[in-house]
């Protein structure tokens, strides 16, 4: 007999989810509780957000032409703060072996992308 695990609905809540590519400045409101999981493009100097996992907004980016190498997760709070953890910073290879981004370079960078778009 086949088992029905709860994942299954959790996948398909995520399918729904819906990622944006920020072009315009975010809107009041639009910063939910407790925080929207975002993802940078560096070198393009544009981020997707309001993902359900950071690899569901750097798939975004992917797909609208940016390179994975240039890719940077971090959480935008609800008092407009960030934060920048996620899954997709570990790169041993690129000497980030956490999950923080541990180059301040890095984190200027997505700041200042980030920045002139928060409400």
């Amino acid at each position: 007999m086949p088992v029905t695990l709860p994942l299954a609905g959790w996948l398909a809540s995520c399918a729904e989810a819906p990622i944006v590519i920020v072009r315009d400045r975010l809107q009041p409101g639009a910063l939910r509780e407790p925080f929207l999981k975002a993802v940078a493009d560096v070198a393009r100097g544009v981020f997707s957000a309001d993902c359900d996992l950071h690899v569901d907004c750097a798939d975004e980016l992917i797909e609208d032409g940016s390179l994975a190498v240039d890719l940077w997760g971090f959480n935008i709070y609800s008092d407009g703060h960030l934060d920048f953890v996620s899954l997709i910073n570990i790169r041993p290879a690129n000497g980030n072996r956490t999950m923080t981004v541990q180059d301040p370079a890095i984190q200027a960078r997505i700041q200042a992308i980030v920045s002139p778009f928060l409400p």
